[in-house]
């Protein structure tokens, strides 16, 4: 472990830059906090208020833009050496997850009411309601997915090509899309994972995909056989957080027991012993670089999520190095 970073009240969600250079965190408390990962002791470089509980974040360098996502908004945010937010823009109920492509010209949100939504962050944060099977509209041209159907996370491809989603009712949506040719094009499928999905990732190139829920296990998919080709994890525990490297090599997962494991993909196998962190593991992620291509997991406090108490938690970023390749 190289730091635990404080943050303030629980920690929802952590993102890292390609780059690895920096961190982005937001909480309960309503903040968005973004750290500086250049040295050996992670530093705070700035504090950016969104106005409600944060429950995703999503950062790119390139851009210098991060994202938050929370009740019932989107907020895009400039970054530098004054930080402003650029873009705000609603969602609909909670906007429970949010993720960027590479060059941040398209941001990816999931609801608590089931919709999912890209926005369009060159046009000026314009969006579309993807519509997945079996969802309805509403009278004002919402969409509203099947009853159950909450989204728990979304990832999304580098090129914007690929997207997963995860569902309460245990599905795993995937989604082939063009994004850069005009109107937006988008072809779905699913499959099943089991009861419910906390958790996704995709690799950089869309060729892996991988979920965790809470039935404990990590499943890692091969989305371009059909059906779907899958292999199990078992992390033993609710999987709350999981990441997989960019090069698809390696798959981190953390959970509601507050261990987090580190498998490796070709080997199918745990690459290194379980790392505990001081309560639920609330999300995971890995920069891009070699020496900075760090799982960074993180803990949240007590909340709830469908009628359920989630384990109480610190307060706290952790940020631990990549094992070593072999």
């Amino acid at each position: 472990m190289l730091a635990a970073l404080p943050h303030g009240r629980g920690v929802n969600a952590v993102a890292v830059t390609e780059d690895g250079q920096c961190l982005v965190s937001g909480a309960r408390d309503t903040n968005v906090k973004i750290w500086d990962l250049t040295s050996d002791l992670p530093s705070e470089l700035s504090v950016l208020r969104h106005g409600s509980m944060v429950s995703s974040v999503a950062i790119n360098s390139q851009r210098m833009m991060a994202v938050s996502a929370a009740a019932p908004d989107l907020v895009v945010w400039k970054l530098g050496a004054n930080p402003v937010e650029i873009l705000r823009f609603p969602h609909g109920q909670w906007a429970t997850t949010v993720r960027l492509t590479s060059r941040g010209d398209w941001a990816v949100s999931g609801s608590s009411n089931g919709s999912v939504a890209l926005w369009d962050l060159s046009a000026g944060g314009e969006g579309l309601f993807l519509r997945p099977p079996g969802s309805q509209l509403s009278d004002t041209g919402q969409v509203r997915a099947a009853a159950g159907s909450w989204v728990h996370a979304v990832a999304i491809t580098g090129r914007g090509d690929r997207l997963v989603v995860g569902r309460t009712n245990g599905r795993l949506d995937i989604w082939d899309l063009e994004l850069d040719r005009g109107e937006p094009k988008a072809r779905t499928r699913w499959v099943e994972h089991g009861p419910e999905v906390l958790a996704v990732d995709i690799s950089r190139d869309g060729s892996r995909a991988v979920s965790g829920g809470t039935d404990g296990t990590v499943k890692v998919w091969d989305p371009d056989e059909s059906p779907a080709k899958q292999f199990v994890f078992h992390h033993g525990a609710w999987v709350s957080a999981v990441a997989i490297s960019p090069d698809g090599h390696l798959v981190v997962s953390g959970a509601e027991d507050g261990t987090l494991k580190v498998w490796d993909v070709r080997k199918k196998a745990l690459t290194r012993p379980s790392q505990d962190h001081d309560g639920w593991v609330g999300s995971v992620a890995f920069s891009a670089d070699g020496c900075g291509n760090r799982p960074s997991g993180l803990t949240r406090r007590r909340v709830r999520v469908h009628g359920r108490r989630l384990p109480i938690a610190q307060r706290s970023v952790l940020v631990m190095q990549r094992p070593p390749r072999g």
